[in-house]
């Protein structure tokens, strides 16, 4: 597996808009990202960076880059967060464990990102997991506890229409922002996440 990863990575024949990943010694293949996607993540990067950048913080929020984990597995995430600048290599890429993992899910990945890729993001240490169905809008964070992940956080936007079928009560409930586990400092607006997307 990791002779797979090797090959990729010194291949000068790859074009790097040829996307796909190594899962468990298996290159898979993925469709481009639709607009709605990208602009999820587009968003969440930029809350990220303003905030390292206000806070003086040394860590680096990058979109779509591929991550060398152990043992020749090789992931994009949509989003990950990096604090050990010394990941990243002299190519760009990450080669390391990221502290943090986004992944939006589409129809051609939604399987991986739910099962495998969390399995492989908890084994190698990832801190903090988010999956994101930009479709239902909502918002899954996961956090390492002990050697396991647990669900932190599980957000849901919610649109004028669905709104005004709630009671007050409901109303008053909804958490309309969703929390950083590894920067509680951080909270992130849903309504800016999803906002003029699926509304």
């Amino acid at each position: 597996m990791a002779e797979l990863a090797l090959a990729y990575h010194d291949d000068p024949n790859i074009d790097p808009d040829d996307w796909f990943e190594i899962i468990e010694g298996e290159k898979i293949m993925a469709a481009s990202a639709k607009s709605g996607h990208n602009i999820v993540a587009g968003r969440i990067f930029s809350e990220f960076d303003r905030f390292f950048i206000s806070r003086s913080i040394i860590a680096l929020a990058i979109l779509d880059c591929d991550v060398y984990l152990p043992d020749g597995n090789i992931f994009r995430p949509d989003l990950c967060i990096v604090s050990d600048l010394t990941l990243i290599g002299k190519d760009g890429k990450v080669h390391g464990v990221p502290d943090l993992c986004v992944e939006v899910l589409s129809p051609s990945t939604m399987k991986n990102d739910l099962g495998i890729k969390k399995v492989l993001y908890e084994k190698y240490g990832v801190k903090e997991y988010w999956i994101i169905d930009q479709l239902s809008c909502n918002i899954y964070t996961h956090m390492l506890d002990g050697d396991h992940y647990r669900l932190n956080e599980a957000c849901h936007f919610y649109n004028q229409t669905e709104l005004e079928a709630l009671t007050d009560k409901e109303r008053s409930e909804i958490k309309d922002k969703i929390q950083v586990g590894i920067y509680p400092e951080l909270s992130i607006d849903l309504k800016y996440i999803f906002r003029s997307l699926f509304n």
